[in-house]
C-alpha cells in the first residue's frame, strides 16, 4: 500500500500571459535603473529605495496574479512619468550629456511599456470575464453525425 495517510496540498502555477510579463519586465527594468543611480550617483536615499519598494511589491502582486495588478502597475509607471517627466525630457533632448541620457532612454521605454502592457492586460482581463464561454448544446453534435450519416 503506497497511499499516504497525510494529504499534502500541491500548488499549480498558472503561466503568465504575455501582457502580465512585459509589465513584470518594465517594473524590474524601472528598479534595476533606480538601483543603478543608487549606487553609481546619489548613494542611498530613502525615498528611491522607497520607490524600489513599492515596485517590487506591484510586480510581485502581478507574478502572482491578483485581478488588478496590472492596472496598478500603469498607474504606478504614469505617476512616474508625470512626476519624473521634464527632467526625462530635458535628458532626452540633450544627448551630449551622455551619461543621463543613456539612462533616460531604457527608463522612458520600461515605463511605456509597463503602462501599455498593464492598460492592455487589464482591458483584456475584463473582457475576457464579460464575453460569456459558447458551448455547443448537445443536439448539435447529433445533427451534424445525422446529417454525415445521410449522404
Amino acid at each position: 500500500m503506497d497511499t499516504p495517510l497525510v494529504a499534502t496540498r500541491t500548488w499549480s502555477l498558472k503561466p503568465l500571459g504575455a501582457l502580465r510579463l512585459w509589465i513584470i519586465i518594465g517594473l524590474v527594468g524601472i528598479i534595476s535603473a533606480l538601483i543603478y543611480i543608487q549606487v553609481t550617483s546619489i548613494g542611498f536615499d530613502p525615498l528611491v529605495s522607497g520607490f524600489v519598494l513599492l515596485a517590487l511589491i506591484i510586480a510581485a502582486s502581478v507574478a502572482v496574479g491578483w485581478r488588478w495588478a496590472p492596472l496598478l502597475g500603469a498607474l504606478w509607471s504614469i505617476l512616474l512619468l508625470a512626476a519624473f517627466g521634464p527632467f526625462m525630457i530635458y535628458d532626452l533632448t540633450h544627448p551630449a550629456v551622455f551619461d543621463h541620457f543613456a539612462l533616460a532612454v531604457p527608463v522612458v521605454a520600461f515605463l511605456v511599456a509597463t503602462v501599455v502592457a498593464g492598460i492592455g492586460a487589464t482591458l483584456q482581463h475584463e473582457r475576457s470575464r464579460r464575453r460569456p464561454v459558447p458551448q455547443l448544446s448537445r443536439a448539435r453534435p447529433r445533427a451534424i453525425c445525422w446529417r454525415s450519416l445521410e449522404h
